[in-house]
């Protein structure tokens, strides 16, 4: 499991869980070899208690090359909270043993500072950086140089490491804090099981981002395009699962929905500690200015949640107001820029459900057609054969009754009737059961498909092809389904407002084309699945570009 998601992770995550898991290993072997050949090449480093600072670094290099074994060659890692406090321990008796404020190890304590920073994030950074200079400066004072004593190196080095490990912190945080809002992103834009529903997609969404912040609650009123009344979602801490979405009441969700949708909000309360600070952030979403006075109708919702700090959102999706999104915490939870991020989150979020919606509907509408389909061939393969057997038997029986008793040949053929009649039930029965040799229409499949997909999107899709072009139904089934997402693609990657979808067929391949204008397409996307999909049946996938359009042909042989 770990090896597929490690596939599945995009080139920028492994690579920084390379790193994180074996570089930091690796300097830190660097970094005390380094240090070990500084001081044999120049005794002058410690100047008192040499024997016992070389065997304490002797000892550090011993522990850095197991910790960096023990990664390489078993795949064990130390505990992550641990591993930047026991290197602080290890550099702060190396300062105490040597020389004092003017030691050489003082520059170790940033390699902890990095490693805490952006592993950990800014906090834990911060914490290492502070308790770092305090260690430092009082081993400095309890073991000064024994001959002289370095008054910039007593009074500035504790500075530098207290500003730049600061510095080093928040830069570090900003990184950790970055690279979780991508995973979190990239799991809120991958979709769900389609079988659990648009509810399970948007409340399992609402979960994640709770967990994320730690929040107290995530609330989301949402518009229903179905029938434009309003459902209710809602998470709260503690709940093992988010609660069942419910239908909002017209007055509550007047009053959830009475803020302007033009405006991202952020509050938080006065503290004693804090009287200056603005306790208000907005931030028009249309025009991007900032505000700093609540808006009225704003007031009576941030008053009935009842937090320390909350963040709302407007949710604008194919460019209509169609609800809006409260996630409440504890002081300082959140800052200005999770307002954007919260907007991205959700959109991304309303995106997946649209798709499991479409899937959901192309599956009840493939199930109502199936039904139809089974009973007209009910009708035409058992009934009718039936009244016609039927008809026979009367015609036989009113023979009977008229004292004609020559009826043999009529019931033989009758016999011969019925014979045929079952051999046709139990090649429909083969039928049902999906034999190879079944035959489906495709091309009328993906006109459905594309008439669907252009009343969903907007999306203008032509679909050209032979009408009477019959495919085997394992085949039809994989080019529908590479159809669909090429369709999707097209839809998440690009900004085009026309596609096309082109169905050839010579004797030895079948080749599928969707093409589409290249307008709004931000950089090129490389529809890596598709051709895994096409090379699985022993297919191949190309892409052609050109100034206005993008195409990708999908060639499978037959």
């Amino acid at each position: 499991a770990a090896h597929t998601s490690q596939a599945d992770a995009d080139p920028v995550t492994v690579a920084g869980g390379a790193m994180d898991r074996r570089g930091i290993p690796l300097l830190r072997l660097i970094l005390s070899l380094a240090a070990l050949l500084i001081i044999y090449v120049d005794p002058s480093g410690p100047d008192r208690h040499v024997a016992f600072t070389y065997s304490t670094l002797a000892l550090y290099v011993l522990y850095s090359a197991a910790v960096y074994i023990a990664v390489y060659a078993r795949g064990l890692t130390l505990a992550k909270p641990a591993a930047h406090w026991i290197d602080t321990a290890w550099h702060t008796l190396l300062v105490s043993l040597s020389s004092g404020t003017n030691s050489l190890f003082f520059f170790f304590y940033f390699f902890d500072i990095l490693v805490a920073s952006f592993r950990r994030g800014a906090a834990e950074g911060f914490r290492v950086a502070v308790v770092a200079t305090v260690l430092f400066a009082s081993a400095g004072y309890a073991f000064p140089q024994a001959h002289s004593v370095e008054l910039n190196h007593v009074f500035l080095r504790p500075v530098y490491l207290l500003v730049f490990g600061s510095m080093i912190a928040c830069w570090g945080g900003l990184e950790n804090r970055l690279k979780r809002r991508l995973a979190l992103l990239k799991e809120a834009t991958v979709p769900g099981n389609p079988r659990f529903g648009v509810h399970q997609t948007i409340t399992s969404a609402l979960d994640k981002l709770r967990d994320f912040y730690d929040a107290e609650t995530c609330l989301l009123v949402i518009a229903d395009g179905a029938d434009g009344e309003h459902w209710l979602y809602q998470t709260r801490r503690g709940d093992a699962r988010g609660q069942n979405p419910e239908r909002c009441a017209p007055e509550m969700a007047a009053v959830l929905l009475r803020p302007p949708f033009s405006l991202a909000m952020l509050v938080e309360r006065r503290s004693v500690l804090r009287p200056l600070v603005p306790s208000v952030y907005i931030q028009d979403v249309v025009t991007g200015g900032t505000l700093r006075e609540l808006p009225e109708s704003a007031r009576l919702v941030v008053s009935a949640l009842d937090a320390d700090s909350v963040a709302t959102v407007p949710l604008r999706y194919h460019h209509e107001a169609v609800g809006r999104l409260y996630v409440t915490g504890r002081a300082r939870t959140f800052d200005i820029s999770d307002l954007d991020f919260l907007s991205h989150a959700m959109h991304a979020t309303l995106r997946v459900a649209d798709n499991v919606r479409l899937i959901d509907r192309l599956a009840s509408e493939a199930a109502e057609h199936e039904r139809k389909r089974i009973a007209r061939s009910i009708h035409d393969t058992v009934i009718q054969p039936y009244i016609g057997l039927q008809l026979g038997l009367g015609s036989v029986l009113h023979r009977l009754k008229e004292g004609d008793r020559l009826v043999e040949t009529d019931v033989g053929r009758l016999l011969s009737v019925i014979d045929a009649e079952v051999h046709r039930l139990r090649h429909y029965v083969s039928d049902l059961k999906g034999m190879p040799d079944e035959r489906i229409a495709f091309m009328p499949a993906i006109t459905r498909l594309a008439r669907q997909f252009t009343e969903l999107t907007g999306i203008d899709v032509n679909v050209d092809g032979p009408a009477n072009l019959a495919l085997s139904d394992r085949l039809g089934a994989e080019l529908f389904e590479m159809t669909a997402e090429a369709l999707s693609n097209v839809r998440r990657h690009t900004g085009a407002h026309r596609a096309e979808v082109v169905v050839r067929r010579t004797d030895h391949a079948i080749a599928l084309r969707v093409e589409n204008d290249a307008g709004g397409e931000v950089q090129p996307f490389d529809p890596r699945s598709l051709g895994e999909h096409a090379h699985a049946l022993g297919g191949s996938l190309d892409i052609h570009r050109s100034a206005g359009t993008t195409a990708v042909v999908i060639s499978i042989p037959l």
